[in-house]
C-alpha cells in the first residue's frame, strides 16, 4: 500500500492529459461522436474534478507542471492555493456543464 510520502515529487502529467481530453470531448467533438447532453456533462464535471481528486486522495497540492509538491505541513500556503485552485476548477465545469448542457436554458 502506498503511503502520502511515497507520492511526493511524482508527475500526475498524465491525468492533465486525461482531464485535457474528457472536457475536448464533453465540450466539443462528444457531439459529433454522438454523446447526449448528459454524458457530455458527466464529462465536463469529472475533467474538472481530476486535479481535485488527485490531491485529496495524495494529501500533495500540484504544482503548475501537475508534480505533487505542497504538502499542508510542509508548504501549507502553496497547498491551500493549490486546493483552492482545483476547487474552483471543479465548480466552474460542473457550473459551465450545467449552464451549457444540461440547465433549462441551455441551447
Amino acid at each position: 500500500m502506498a503511503t502520502m510520502r511515497d507520492f511526493e515529487g511524482k508527475s500526475f502529467a498524465w491525468a492533465f492529459w486525461l482531464a485535457a481530453a474528457m472536457f475536448s470531448c464533453g465540450a466539443w467533438w462528444g457531439e459529433v461522436a454522438g454523446l447526449g447532453r448528459g454524458s457530455r456533462a458527466v464529462l465536463l464535471v469529472v475533467a474538472g474534478c481530476v486535479p481535485l481528486a488527485i490531491q485529496l486522495i495524495t494529501g500533495h497540492g500540484l504544482d503548475g507542471a501537475w508534480v505533487a509538491r505542497f504538502t499542508k505541513s510542509g508548504s501549507p500556503g502553496q497547498y491551500r492555493r493549490s486546493m483552492t485552485v482545483a476547487m474552483v476548477a471543479a465548480v466552474a465545469s460542473g457550473l459551465g456543464a450545467w449552464l451549457f448542457l444540461v440547465g433549462p436554458g441551455s441551447g
